[in-house]
């Protein structure tokens, strides 16, 4: 039997169990940091999720007082326009009377929210956008599809810009009004597709230069080489 227990090897001190006879576990001593049990800690987030821009604004800044402004200006139009909608039921089912201007007005205004607000929420990151192919990317290489993404954002509102300023200056030096029993002049509708492009213009050129400084900083970091 002797040499029957003798020829068993012996455990490894590495999987020897560390809970002492009492099942209380062993407190570490002073100075030693306790052991952490990483086997249940969750996986580490994707590199390219981590290089999302700090792009959202501050309201404290005067663009960000500004896109706060203009959100909560469309949020108002939008109260406005569902007391028109209400209105309008009201007096068609209860009075039997028609409105001829909840419609007209409600589309004006719905043009407003979305050309004055475009560019509020592209500043504060509100717009969608698909960032499954950014986890998928480095850091780096998230980095500058995202700087690509909005330079062509960029062309795309200057091109508003250019086309909103030809479509109000016809409708102002020609005098075009509605068709409608209001005949409101349309340079007034046609103001807000411009100013809400130009607003654009001014919020993509400051998301794009935040993200030209995050690049070069990133290239331009002593570990930079290191970095996938």
């Amino acid at each position: 039997m002797e040499q029957l227990a003798a020829s068993v090897p012996a455990q490894p001190r590495a999987i020897q169990s560390r809970r002492p006879a009492g099942g209380v576990d062993p407190q570490p001593d002073a100075g030693q940091e306790p052991v952490k049990d990483t086997a249940m800690s969750d996986p580490p987030a994707a590199e390219g999720a981590s290089a999302e821009a700090p792009l959202n604004g501050d309201v404290s800044s005067p663009v960000g007082l500004l896109a706060e402004v203009i959100i909560v200006s469309a949020g108002l139009a939008a109260v406005l326009i569902a007391l028109a909608v209400c209105y309008e039921v009201f007096m068609r089912s209860v009075l039997g009377r028609s409105v001829i201007w909840v419609e007209e007005i409600s589309a004006y205004l719905i043009g407003y929210i979305v050309f004055i607000g475009m560019g509020a929420a592209l500043y504060q990151s509100a717009h969608v956008e698909v960032d499954f192919v950014l986890a998928l990317l480095g850091r780096r290489a998230a980095m500058l599809l995202r700087l690509g993404s909005n330079l062509v954002l960029l062309l795309l509102s200057g091109t508003m810009v250019w086309l909103s300023w030809e479509f109000w200056l016809d409708t102002w030096v020609s005098g075009e009004r509605s068709i409608s029993m209001l005949s409101v002049p349309l340079w007034i509708p046609y103001l807000a597709f411009f100013a809400g492009s130009v607003l654009l213009l001014v919020f993509a050129v400051l998301r794009l230069l935040v993200l030209a400084q995050l690049v070069r900083s990133e290239y331009g970091s002593p570990n930079s080489e290191a970095s996938p």
